[in-house]
């Protein structure tokens, strides 16, 4: 079985390998964050654009209403949900116990739809890059993953953005060193904590660079918004794609039975033995 053949061949593990070392053991090579792999889910997203667009239009509206709607309930009990501006490197901004309540309140009544979103996307996200067509009703085909992300959700709410009120940028780099636990969330049904741990295990090495790849994954799929706005809806999925792309270089992925598609494979450096990854690959 070639690199090739891994790449494109229904139901091998993508990526592999079968180069080994002097003794005859396949070696497990580095595994670290790409930045070409933005490109690559532009592509990917440009794939399939419409249903993207569609996909994203839909979470920005129900989102946008939400926000909206949380507002003005707070405002009937003269509560704010906004907070005065700080630098990343300031102490706690000033807080009222008011606006703090507002803050706390939007941010968790907010929580099981982006739970939502977030199952529906990562799932549409994981069947494009096995080989599977999507379609918009993929966004709601991730309930069986609800509950497991809504509760990291939470954990965010907790550690990462409660964390940044604080100092912005220790909670930014938690955001770096734990970018992969909502794709092994998804995709490897594994608990909140062991996702989290999972995902520090394999980025701690790398903390710098993940907080900066991170960073600029968000700003490339907000790079939509120079176009009046309107563009945001053709570049936000970006940030859907990236993380399962980065899953695929360090964990594997199994293609799709049925799948039939022409896709550039990752170099041989971070590809990974199927037996590695998932055990022995039936012939």
């Amino acid at each position: 079985m070639s690199v090739n053949s891994a790449w494109t061949e229904a139901g091998r593990v993508i990526p592999a390998i079968e180069e080994a070392d002097a003794d005859g053991v396949a070696a497990e090579p580095p595994r670290r964050l790409r930045f070409a792999l933005i490109p690559e889910a532009w592509a990917l997203v440009n794939a399939e654009r419409t249903t993207w667009t569609l996909i994203a239009l839909i979470n920005a509206i129900v989102l946008v209403s939400m926000h909206f709607l949380v507002q003005r309930l707070l405002a009937q009990f003269g509560i704010s949900a906004t907070s005065s501006s700080h630098t990343p490197f300031s102490p706690i901004p000033d807080l009222s116990p008011h606006r703090a309540v507002g803050i706390i309140v939007s941010s968790l009544v907010k929580v099981p739809i982006n739970a939502f979103f977030a199952a529906g996307v990562y799932r549409t996200a994981f069947k494009q890059i096995r080989g599977g067509k999507i379609n918009v009703g993929d966004l709601f085909q991730g309930w069986d993953r609800f509950g497991p992300i809504m509760a990291l959700e939470l954990l965010y709410f907790v550690f990462v953005y409660g964390f940044s009120v604080y100092v912005y940028f220790p909670g930014a780099l938690l955001v770096g060193v734990l970018y992969l636990t909502f794709p092994i969330v998804a995709d490897r049904r594994a608990g909140p904590i062991e996702a989290a741990r999972m995902s520090l295990s394999l980025l701690k090495g790398q903390a710098f660079t993940s907080f900066v790849f991170a960073i600029t994954v968000t700003l490339a799929s907000l790079l939509g918004l120079l176009g009046c706005g309107v563009g945001i809806l053709f570049t936000l999925p970006i940030g859907y794609v990236v993380p399962v792309l980065v899953y695929r270089d360090f964990f594997g992925l199994q293609i799709l039975p049925t799948a039939q598609i022409e896709m550039p494979y990752p170099p041989r450096e971070f590809d990974i033995s199927p037996d590695f990854v998932n055990g022995p690959v039936e012939p």
